[in-house]
C-alpha cells in the first residue's frame, strides 16, 4: 500500500482531484486509490505505485489500531423497496461498517456521528450527493494484505471522491 501526498492549486474541489489523482497511473486499471483533500493538500492510499513520490506503508496481523472514517453506505434493498443511506438506523451503519471488513478485521468498537451531505457538481452538470458519516473506533487486523487493499481503495458511495479512506493509528504497543 502506498501514501502519498499532494499539494493542488487552491480552488481544486475532489471532483477535479479525483480527475488529476487518475494521471498518476497506468490507463486499463480499475480505480486503485481513494483519497482525502484538506486546504488544498490531498492523501491519498493506493495499491499501486504511482507516477509520484510516494511512501510504502506496511500493516500486520494482529495489529490494534484506532481508526477514523467518513464514509457513505451504499443505498441496500429490503424486501421491495430500497433504503437510503440517510434513512438507515444506528444498528444499519454499525452492521453495514462491520460487514464491510468482515474476516479481514475484527471491529472492537465501532460509533459514528451523521454529517451533512457531501456534494460534487460533475463536468456535464450534473450534481452528485452523498450522506456522510463520521465513523471512529478500533479494530484488530485479521488479514493485513486484504486489510491494506480494502482500505487502499476505500469503501461506500463515493470512495472515488473523498469519501472512504481511513485514517488509522497503530496502538499495539501502547
Amino acid at each position: 500500500m502506498f501514501l502519498t501526498k499532494i499539494k493542488m492549486v487552491e480552488g481544486t474541489d475532489d471532483y477535479h482531484a479525483h480527475q488529476v489523482l487518475w494521471t498518476l497511473f497506468e490507463n486499463g486499471q480499475d480505480r486503485p486509490f481513494c483519497f482525502k483533500s484538506t486546504n488544498n493538500i490531498v492523501h491519498m492510499l493506493s495499491t499501486v505505485k504511482p507516477n509520484f513520490k510516494t511512501t510504502e506503508i506496511k500493516l500486520s496481523n494482529n495489529s490494534t489500531l484506532i481508526f477514523k472514517v467518513i464514509a457513505c453506505p451504499p443505498n441496500r434493498s429490503f424486501r421491495t423497496r430500497t433504503i437510503r443511506s440517510q434513512d438507515y438506523t444506528a444498528a444499519h451503519l454499525k452492521e453495514w461498517f462491520s460487514r464491510v471488513f468482515e474476516d479481514i478485521a475484527k471491529i472492537n468498537y465501532v460509533e459514528y456521528t451523521t454529517l451533512k451531505p457531501k456534494s460534487l457538481q460533475k463536468k456535464n452538470g450534473e450534481k452528485m450527493v452523498w450522506s456522510q458519516y463520521f465513523f471512529f473506533g478500533s479494530l484488530t487486523i485479521l488479514d493485513a494484505e486484504r486489510f491494506e487493499n480494502k482500505i487502499a481503495r476505500g469503501f461506500g458511495q463515493g470512495a472515488g471522491f473523498g469519501l472512504g479512506m481511513m485514517n488509522l493509528v497503530d496502538i499495539t504497543d501502547i
